[in-house]
């Protein structure tokens, strides 16, 4: 790996602040009389006349060391007490950014990126007076990680400053925030509107997309409407979760990006066996993943490789869909569809009760291994009542449980019948029911299986749909689909899944049953009962 030169050039700060003091002696007079944010940004304009500028501004001003350890070793003797330095990896994406202004990263989990975003958005900011622009799909993310780390090196950056100068960064700071002055600011948005960045135009305007793999192209768009000056800058930076989007264009030769891939190995923690960055991912981290997901899982490719995960034509769900559904964050009130049981036909498999909302958001509510058909019935019956009928649930005593009614799924579809629950029986491996919408005819299916599983991915590919457990989105990422002799759409069977894999795709299946309707499609209802 690339070393990273060290900085040879003095600071324009004193000696206890960075490093040693060579200024004239009239600066900490200056610098403690400062008492507005335009004549600091004044100060912090020298930087931009010294070779590595922007690195001694991250260092005197925002506390950070940006000078790794050669192959990001701790010396002999650290302790562990203390922040460590950059890493080499984030020091070659700021240098890059400073150097090249359009900058690709694809990362794996964990190494950083949102704090090197976050810095990089501070930095441009303060030295060139600029309208910096964050963003990311969800306001989750936008607020909680970008903005979280935004708000901590600020934090921590002011407090030594009013200790040791008596002086400030400066700039009002909200929850994704930061004003100096007109058109001079920092701003944070998610992606939920599309028009956001239109009205945003000035000389100098720095846009940084974190989870960039999850920015939809009219925004791409929108935004080279914005990116017109030759001082203007642009961070995209994310987990390579979609080979087919906009971010993985950027990775194209003829692009004109600078493009950096950082995967999970060559994290500090994973090259030195131990933790050493406390936030970094853990040392043991991929290779628990690659135990978890399997070398060929598009999760371990993204996340861990740091790879754009190929797409098989004959997966059920592409993981660039499943990948959105992870992050997609839908209302909760939203009322109950149905719930969804699939019960466990053999010893390891597991009988899993789901639950959809009418707006698409699925949740696995519980997953249980060895369990007898009495204590199924018992543990639905008491989580559906639990839901539907106390004052925590919605009231709804209609809210259907689809059951896989086939082998030992039908003792419980009778207990939960004799319980008076509204239940339907589902043989998923009879021949498919017409529905009311022209996709969704039976003739194109070889049976209930494959017709349901094709209305999920639907759901998955028209964006409806909101999940938030890995395991459900691995098996779901592994389904396959082939055509019968007659034209038919299949889906493998169960019992070739866990062949292939070693698992059965309960989870998956669970979720399947959740997207089955009534039979009676002309009422237009989710699910009717026996």
């Amino acid at each position: 790996m690339k070393k990273t030169a060290k900085l040879k050039t003095k600071s324009v700060l004193p000696e206890h602040i960075a490093f040693p003091y060579t200024c004239p002696e009239d600066v900490v007079p200056a610098l403690k009389s400062v008492n507005s944010t335009d004549k600091l940004f004044q100060k912090a304009r020298q930087y931009l006349q010294l070779p590595d500028g922007p690195f001694l501004f991250i260092k005197d001003w925002l506390d950070i060391n940006p000078e790794p350890w050669p192959e990001d070793k701790p010396p002999d003797g650290w302790n562990g007490i203390g922040s460590p330095p950059l890493w080499s990896r984030q020091r070659d994406i700021l240098d890059a950014l400073f150097r090249h202004r359009k900058v690709a990263v694809k990362s794996a989990h964990g190494t950083g990126k949102s704090f090197t975003a976050a810095l990089a958005a501070l930095t441009l900011s303060y030295l060139y007076k600029a309208i910096v622009v964050t963003t990311a799909p969800t306001f989750r993310q936008v607020r909680k990680v970008i903005w979280g780390e935004i708000h901590s090196i600020h934090s921590r950056a002011n407090a030594r400053l009013k200790k040791q100068l008596g002086i400030e960064l400066g700039g009002k700071l909200n929850q994704t925030e930061l004003v100096m002055g007109p058109k001079w600011y920092v701003i944070g948005f998610s992606t939920d509107d599309p028009d956001y960045l239109q009205g945003i135009h000035d000389e100098r305007v720095f846009l940084i997309v974190d989870e960039a793999a999850g920015w939809p192209k009219e925004l791409y768009d929108s935004a080279e409407g914005i990116l017109t000056s030759s001082e203007c800058y642009t961070l995209l930076i994310g987990n390579p979760t979609d080979p087919t989007g906009e971010f993985a264009k950027a990775f194209e030769p003829s692009s004109g990006y600078h493009t950096i891939s950082v995967s999970a190995f060559d994290s500090p923690n994973v090259k030195n066996g131990r933790n050493v960055y406390p936030k970094l991912v853990a040392h043991d981290w991929p290779e628990r993943m690659q135990r978890r997901w399997g070398e060929d899982s598009p999760m371990y490719k993204a996340r861990v490789l740091a790879e754009f995960p190929a797409e098989s034509e004959d997966s059920l769900i592409p993981w660039r869909y499943l990948q959105a559904a992870l992050d997609r964050e839908l209302p909760e009130d939203m009322g109950f569809a149905s719930f969804s049981l699939d019960v466990a036909r053999f010893g390891d498999d597991r009988t899993v009760l789901g639950m959809r909302s009418l707006n698409g958001k699925f949740r696995i509510l519980w997953q249980q291994q060895g369990q007898s058909l009495t204590e199924t019935a018992g543990r639905t019956i008491a989580t559906w009542r639990d839901i539907c009928e106390t004052d925590n649930g919605d009231g709804n005593l209609e809210v259907p449980v689809n059951v896989d009614d086939i082998g030992l799924g039908g003792g419980v579809t009778d207990m939960l019948i004799d319980e008076d629950l509204p239940c339907n029986g589902i043989n998923v491996g009879e021949a498919p029911v017409d529905s009311i919408d022209d996709w969704d005819h039976a003739e194109k299916y070889l049976n209930k299986r494959a017709q349901y599983f094709f209305r999920l991915r639907r759901a998955f590919m028209e964006g409806t749909v909101d999940i938030d457990d890995e395991d459900l989105a691995r098996e779901l990422s592994k389904i396959k689909y082939q055509f019968s002799r007659q034209g038919k759409i299949k889906i493998e069977a169960k019992e070739e899944y866990k062949k292939t894999y070693g698992y059965s795709p309960d989870l998956a299946d669970c979720m399947m049953l959740a997207w089955a309707e009534s039979e009676d499609s002309s009422s237009g209802n989710l699910g009717g009962w026996l």
